[in-house]
C-alpha cells in the first residue's frame, strides 16, 4: 500500500491525516506501507501517531505539489505520479491520496493504470463552480473540465460528506460509478473534562469562533454578535484562530480572546476549544456545498454544541442526530435566541445529540 499526501505541509490537515493513516494501517493487516509526504508534515505526523504505528510506515520525502488548476499544477503532479509508478511494489497495489489535485486525477489513467487508486478531495472541489476560462488552453486544466472528461474504472473519487456526493452527481451524473462518500473522520482526542451543563450564572457562557478569522467563515457576524452582547456578563466571545485583513475590529475588548497574529499551535487550539461551551460556525452556506468542515468535526470531537448558520449540510446533520445546538438565519435572530436564554436541560440535550453525531463518525473507513 502507498499513502500519499501531495499538498499539505507542516501541520496542515494533521488531525484528519492522522485519523486516516491510523485507519489504513488497521486495514493493512501487516502489509508494508509506504508514506509519501513532505518532511515537515512527516515530523508533525510523528508527533501525533503512536510509536507502534510509526514503525509500520516507511517514509519517503516529496515536495508539496502546486495545487493550482493550471499547467504548473499538472506538470508537478505528473512528476509525482512518475515517482509513485517507480515505487510500485505489487500488481494492482492500493494507492490512497489523502488530498488530491486536478492534475493527479486527470493523469491517473495514464500513469497509475496499474494501481487501485483512491483520491480524497477536499476544498479544491469548490473550484468546480468557478467560471471556466475563455482561453481553451487554461480551460482544459480547470476542475469542471477535468471532471467532465474523467473516466477511469481503477480510480475512485472520495468525497467526505454525503451532501457533497449528491451535489457532484446532480451536476455530473456520469461520475456515479467513480464517486464514493466516506464521512470526514474525527480526530481521536482524550477529553480532560465532560461538562454536560452550562456554567453557573456567575460564570460566562463561552462562545468560540475557531479557525482563520475570515469573512467567508462569518467573522463579520461574530464581531457584530460580540459588539451587541459582550457587555452582558453572561457571555464571552473568543476567537481561536489567526486574524486577517478582511475585517477591521475597532474594539478588540469585545473578545476575551481576540484574533491571534499567528497560527495557533494545535495544543493551544485544542485547549481553547475544550474551554468553550458553544462553537460558532457562521460559514457561508455555499462552502458546505463542496467542502467538509474541519472545525465542525473539532466541535464533535470535543463534544461541544454548535451555533451555526443554517445550510443544507447542517439541516441534514440536525435531522440525523437531533438538535446539535442552534441554527440561525440572521444575527438578529441569534441575538434574540441567546438573550432568551438556554436552559441546562436544553444544553444537555444538545450535548447528548453531539455525542451521537460523534460516535457516527468513528470507523468510517470500513469501505475504503
Amino acid at each position: 500500500m502507498i499513502i500519499c499526501e501531495p499538498i499539505c505541509n507542516f501541520n496542515q490537515h494533521l488531525p484528519i491525516n492522522t485519523a486516516m493513516i491510523e485507519a489504513l494501517i488497521g486495514k493493512s493487516k501487516g502489509e508494508v506501507i509506504l508514506l509519501l509526504c513532505p518532511d515537515e508534515h512527516w515530523l508533525e505526523l510523528q508527533s501525533s501517531l503512536s510509536e507502534e504505528l510509526i514503525r509500520q510506515l516507511t517514509h519517503k520525502k516529496i515536495k508539496p505539489v502546486h495545487r493550482g488548476d493550471d499547467w504548473r499544477g499538472w506538470f508537478e503532479s505528473m512528476f509525482l505520479l512518475i515517482k509513485i509508478k517507480q515505487l510500485q511494489q505489487t500488481p494492482n497495489e492500493s494507492l490512497i491520496f489523502l488530498s488530491t489535485t486536478t492534475g493527479i486525477l486527470g493523469l491517473s489513467k495514464i500513469w497509475l493504470k496499474k494501481f487501485n487508486t483512491q483520491c480524497i478531495f477536499h476544498s479544491v472541489l469548490a473550484n468546480i463552480d468557478e467560471l471556466i476560462p475563455r482561453n481553451p488552453f487554461n480551460a482544459w486544466f480547470s476542475v469542471r473540465r477535468t471532471f467532465e472528461r474523467f473516466k477511469n474504472n481503477k480510480c475512485k473519487i472520495i468525497v467526505l460528506e454525503q451532501n457533497i456526493k449528491n451535489n457532484l452527481l446532480s451536476e455530473l451524473p456520469h461520475l456515479k460509478p467513480y464517486v464514493k462518500c466516506i464521512e470526514h473522520p474525527l480526530p481521536r482526542i482524550t477529553l480532560n473534562s465532560n461538562t454536560s451543563q452550562l456554567p453557573a450564572p456567575s460564570i460566562s457562557t463561552r462562545i468560540s469562533f475557531p479557525g482563520t478569522f475570515s469573512l467567508d467563515k462569518g467573522a463579520d457576524d461574530f464581531t457584530l454578535l460580540a459588539e451587541t452582547l459582550s457587555h452582558l456578563k453572561q457571555f464571552e466571545f473568543r476567537v481561536i484562530g489567526k486574524s486577517t485583513s478582511e475585517i477591521e475590529i475597532k474594539n478588540t475588548n469585545i473578545f476575551t480572546v481576540p484574533p491571534a497574529s499567528h497560527l495557533l499551535a494545535r495544543s493551544e487550539f485544542n485547549n481553547l476549544i475544550e474551554q468553550s461551551h458553544f462553537i460558532f460556525l457562521g460559514h457561508n452556506p455555499k462552502i458546505y456545498k463542496w467542502a467538509a468542515s474541519g472545525v465542525y468535526l473539532d466541535a464533535l470531537a470535543f463534544e461541544k454544541p454548535i451555533i451555526a448558520r443554517r445550510s443544507d449540510f447542517f439541516e441534514n446533520e440536525f435531522e440525523k442526530y437531533g438538535a446539535l445546538g442552534i441554527l440561525f438565519d440572521s444575527i438578529e435572530q441569534l441575538q434574540s435566541i441567546l438573550c432568551q436564554g438556554i436552559t441546562n436541560e436544553q444544553y444537555a440535550n444538545y450535548k447528548s445529540n453531539v455525542i451521537r453525531a460523534k460516535e457516527g463518525r468513528f470507523n468510517v473507513f470500513k469501505d475504503l
